[in-house]
This record gives structure tokens, sequence and C-alpha cells, in this order.
């Protein structure tokens, strides 16, 4: 299988999607389960667009210059209330009576004790400095479609259609497991043969945003304590895995899975690095088993978990493909995930000494997939995109 072939296959695996209701101070960033629908013309009515006059448009074309004011209307004044006469004073934001049809500036204008004059250099414009009713959104337009990611310029939109809550996928909650005899805490000096545990605390920060809760464990290479482990997750949506699923003596992990009742979606993907990561789900989770190497754990969340988790959660991802000049490393046989940064205008392979160096990795804003048997080193080419985000 290639990761093509896995990508297209996660694209049909799912769980159970549920949906909230949330306020919309509570909204930011989440995806949205329905469409903001207009619950009102846009502007609701003729909006004033200058501080000014307003007058009937026929007055002037019938050679009318001089006009009575007959009062004053502001923002947020009801125009009904208005005795018809021949102009009023208006200001930006009011709502335009409807016995009137066109506005001048104030720096257009002669201004009079009670009256205005319109200079006959001045040719005024039907409806002119007038946003008129419904022009930009009518009553039951969607506003803002289904699957969106909510930003603060959709607040503005939200709530002025009166949406005290709204429906947004509900965020998954994820546990992230390190496998490990060689792991040791943050805060604990290793011993030579051991390793401070990074896997954990790094894919946690990656999904951190699209979790309603995650949580980190530690686990020793022990095949009954970790089936009795598996108990422990069932209230999980997705798990993630570090470490053990390869071949060698302690890797447990697949066969403690499948016994716990996860059946197999891929086990080994023709790249490099993560080749050999692990999908399996039941009837309510999904199961990640990645690589312990950090760079080939981290590799494999930016290319698999992070756009499947993206995805169940409603949002809508566009494929992304980038031109990387050559020379670009390319393999027979696998394809290659290769970490790559945005420098100098234009997009280059990551200089770095392998799967195991993460600290060149660190500098990473996204992976590229180099097809295997590739194009010429000569050649420009596109390739599949996954940020780091």
């Amino acid at each position: 299988m290639n990761v093509n072939e896995a990508i297209n296959l996660l694209d049909n695996i799912s769980i159970p999607q549920r949906i909230e209701k949330v306020s919309w101070q509570n909204s930011m960033t989440r995806i949205l389960a329905e469409d903001i629908v207009a619950d009102h013309d846009f502007p609701p009515f003729n909006r004033v667009m200058m501080d000014g006059f307003a007058f009937r448009y026929n007055d002037w074309l019938n050679g009318k210059r001089s006009f009575k004011i007959q009062g004053f209307i502001g923002a947020g004044d009801n125009p009904e209330h208005l005795t018809p006469g021949e102009c009023i004073e208006i200001m930006t934001g009011a709502s335009l009576p409807h016995c009137f049809d066109c506005v001048i500036p104030n720096e257009k204008i002669i201004l009079g004790d009670d009256e205005i004059c319109i200079p006959e250099d001045h040719v005024p414009i039907l409806n002119h400095h007038v946003h008129i009713k419904g022009t930009d959104y009518q009553k039951g337009t969607v506003l803002i479609a289904k699957g969106t990611q909510i930003t603060a310029l959709h607040i503005a939109v939200i709530t002025s259609c009166g949406y005290s809550e709204v429906s947004v996928y509900q965020l998954p909650k994820i546990a992230i497991v390190s496998t490990g005899d060689e792991l040791v805490a943050i805060d604990e000096t290793p011993l030579p043969y051991q390793i401070r545990m990074s896997n954990g605390h790094a894919l946690q920060m990656l999904l951190q945003s699209y979790s309603r809760e995650i949580s980190v464990f530690h686990w020793k290479d022990n095949f009954d304590e970790m089936s009795l482990h598996m108990d422990d997750l069932h209230e999980f949506d997705i798990l993630v895995f570090t470490g053990g699923v390869s071949k060698g003596k302690k890797d447990y992990m697949p066969q403690i899975w499948e016994n716990a009742g996860f059946t197999k979606r891929i086990h080994g993907i023709q790249q490099k690095p993560g080749k050999p990561i692990w999908v399996g789900h039941n009837e309510n989770q999904i199961l990640f088993g990645l690589p312990g190497n950090p760079v080939s754990a981290l590799t494999c969340a930016i290319v698999y978990v992070l756009p499947w988790i993206r995805k169940n959660i409603g949002q809508s991802i566009a494929a992304e493909r980038i031109e990387i000049i050559a020379p670009y490393p390319t393999n027979e046989k696998l394809d290659l995930l290769l970490p790559v940064v945005y420098t100098h205008d234009h997009w280059e392979i990551l200089k770095n000494n392998g799967s195991g160096d993460l600290i060149g990795f660190s500098n990473a804003q996204g992976i590229v997939r180099v097809p295997k048997k590739s194009q010429e080193n000569d050649a420009q080419i596109l390739f599949d995109y996954f940020p780091a985000r």
C-alpha cells in the first residue's frame, strides 16, 4: 500500500460524529455543523452612507434647487414618524424615509438658516449615497456554509443574524500513549541507555486545538500490563500510540489492539519514514499506531492523523500542492515523506541528518510526499503538501 492508497482508505473510515450547541462566545475556531442563514435582508433598510440631506430626486430634476429643512433623522431613529417635506438632515447609518430617494453630502450644499441650496454645478444621482435594502444579501441566503471554521470575522455575521448559539461538530477526546521501557519523564535525568519522552508531548501540542480533551500516557513494554491498560481507554474517541508497531521482540501492540477488538485496516505503508504505521478501528474509536522514532511519529501524525481528525470534525480541507525545485531525493521503492521549509520565496527540502534528527526536523513547516520513481531531478514538480498545523 502506498501513501495515496492509505489516505484514500482513511477517507472511508469514520467514527460517530457528534454535534453540540455552543454559545457564540465559545464558538471561535470551531467547525460549523449548520449553515448560518440571513434572518433579514442586508442591509435591512435603505441605509444612508453619508452625513447630509435627503430629498426627492424628481424635485431636483424638475428644476428645484432650494429645499426647506423639515427635520432630522439619526442612526437608529424611526423614519416613519417624519412628516414628508422638501428635505431632511440625515446621518450616516440612518434609515432613509420612503419619501426620499437621494442624499447629498454636507460638503456639497450651501446651508442657510432653514434651507439648503444645491449648487448648479452639482449633479445629484438617483439613490446616490444610499445602500439599498437587500442589495448585499436577501433574507434566507446562506451567509456562512456548514463546515466552515469560525473566525472572529464570522462572529459579526453570526451575531447579526441572531444566533446566540450555533451548532458545531463536537471535538474528539484523544488519548496519546507512548510505549517503551527506554522512556523517562521530562524532569528526570535519563541513564545512558534511556531518553526523555518527547513523542507524547509533541503530539499533544499538534492535536490540542482539535480536541475537547487530550491525555498523555506512558506504558512500559509489558504485554499483560498493556493489555489491561486498553480497558482504560474506552472513553476516548481517538487513540494515538507511538512505538511497538514493528516486528521486534517487544513490539506487542498490533496483537494487543486486535485482542482488544480493533479491526486492522493498515499495517505498513510503502513510505520512508514511518513504514510500519498501523491503523484500525472499532465501532466507536479509531486507533493510529505510529512508530516510536520521534521524526517518524510526527511525520505520520502530520500526514495521516491530523488530516483525518480535521475531516472527522467537519472541517473542509482543500488538497495542497507546492513546487519544489530540483534536486530532491527519490527512492525506487518507497514514497518519501520529507520535511520542508519556505525560505527565500520558495519551498525547499529541509536539510537534516535523517529520521533520527529531531533537532533539524523541528524547523519544518510541513511534509511533502515525493513519489517513488519520481521525475528527473532537473524538473520542477508539484508535490502533495501536508502542513504541520
